[in-house]
């Protein structure tokens, strides 16, 4: 937006023209006599002036960038951090060959600066069920995570790592970051809610590193071989199927809902958080530092009462606005602008209920497909299994990036209103992510 684009072009304004004053202050010090600027003050002098004008120049660089991926945005083009993080997408990570893999090249390196055991891009094979429930405790845990039936089926299977699982949002509870350990999410391995009676979340699995064994070579192994899964075991399968129901009526629990059990506390302060991701392998060198760019620009942003990036302020009055397209799965669709969602939410940023988060702005005016419409899922703080009065969709492919979470590996679906979507005019290129990413 142009509102936007004036506030961040007059802090890199103030910000180039506070660096150019630095500076010159700073080669006036260093050209003024001793007694004027005694030599025990100057490089204490030299130093704070540095650093302040470096503070000014990333500044100002932070906001070009930001104006350009605004730009972008604008013009329906694949933002910019996605685009810099497309290597570690799931269908780039699906056809790596890891004899051309850069990621696992810098594998000893990743290790020195404390990688996980298992890294993005790593292939591994799902143990069988009997060695994973020999893992487990008496309610079918293992560190108090679930291992749930939906996930029987994928043993034997191979499969590369998407994420390493360093930290997970609470949803339900505090609404803040807790730790996890040995965990990753696989590429391409969702519960699709078969156990737990339709549930239509299509959260990503997440998988112990215990429940997981490396497989050596460089490519996968062809699907026209299928996995043992779960055949043979039905009795062991019946078990885990019980584990789903809780003990109240009509709950149920799955990893979702025992995601606080599973991790712990962590600081907000820190900073290990945001340097984990770039070392594991979630994120790329350059989508990071880009990430970190933004991240500093809509802190002084927030100082100097600016507008961040990607920023929606809602300008529905009253009740928030319902729309029926009657969108089907496989419907090919557009996401509609920041000017059209904002006149779809009320004040608290909802519409009928559902939040509308800043990192979906980055999909305003892009052609995606629907993938499915969501009536039923259970909520991570209760367990209970909701039935939405008005129905939100799941668009295909599309998962929240974990940009403006500290980088969080989840990468759940986003539910999407049909308010903020319109029917495309003409058909949908597949793959959102790798198509018009230049």
């Amino acid at each position: 937006m142009q509102s936007d684009r004036d506030s961040f072009r007059k802090t890199v304004w103030l910000a180039t023209v506070g660096g150019a004053l630095t500076l010159a202050v700073l080669a006036a010090s260093a050209a003024a006599p001793a007694a004027l600027v005694p030599s025990p003050v100057r490089i204490p002098l030299y130093v704070a002036f540095g650093v302040l004008a470096t503070a000014f120049a990333s500044l100002a660089l932070s906001g070009l960038l930001v104006t350009y991926r605004d730009l972008r945005n604008e013009r329906g083009e694949i933002d910019l951090f996605d685009r810099l993080n497309l290597p570690r997408s799931e269908t780039r990570l699906k056809a790596l060959p890891a004899s051309k893999s850069r990621i696992l090249a810098l594998r000893g390196l990743r290790r020195m600066l404390g990688a996980p055991s298992s890294i993005v891009g790593d292939r591994v094979r799902v143990r069988p069920l009997p060695e994973i429930l020999a893992t487990l405790d008496s309610g079918h845990c293992l560190d108090a995570l679930p291992f749930m039936p939906e996930m029987a089926r994928f043993c034997g299977q191979e499969a590369r790592v998407f994420r390493s699982v360093d930290k997970i949002y609470d949803y339900g509870g505090r609404k803040d970051m807790r730790r996890m350990s040995d965990c990753v999410t696989l590429t391409g391995l969702r519960c699709d809610g078969s156990a737990h009676d339709g549930c239509q979340a299509g959260c990503a699995l997440l998988w112990k590193t215990a429940w997981l064994e490396p497989v050596a070579g460089d490519e996968l192994a062809g699907s026209s071989e299928p996995s043992p899964g779960a055949r043979g075991f039905p009795g062991l399968v019946a078990n885990l199927q019980r584990s789903t129901r809780s003990r109240a009526p009509d709950t149920y629990s799955c990893q979702f809902t025992a995601l606080v059990k599973a991790s712990s506390p962590m600081s907000v302060r820190d900073i290990r958080q945001d340097f984990r991701p770039p070392i594991a392998g979630n994120v790329t060198t350059p989508a990071f530092l880009l990430a970190l760019a933004s991240r500093y620009f809509n802190w002084i942003q927030g100082l100097r009462g600016g507008i961040g990036y990607l920023t929606v302020r809602p300008t529905a009055e009253g009740s928030s606005l319902r729309v029926d397209l009657g969108l089907r799965e496989g419907d090919p669709i557009v996401v509609r602008s920041r000017e059209e969602i904002a006149a779809t939410l009320n004040i608290s940023g909802r519409n009928r209920g559902l939040w509308f988060d800043r990192d979906m702005l980055k999909h305003c005016g892009r052609q995606y497909r629907v993938h499915r419409v969501v009536e039923r899922i259970i909520d991570d703080a209760t367990g209970r299994m909701l039935t939405m009065k008005t129905p939100c969709l799941v668009i295909d492919s599309l998962t929240a990036s974990g940009e403006f979470m500290r980088f969080c590996p989840q990468h759940d679906y986003p539910f999407w209103r049909e308010a903020w979507l319109k029917r495309a005019d003409t058909d949908v290129t597949p793959g959102p992510l790798e198509s018009r990413s230049s």
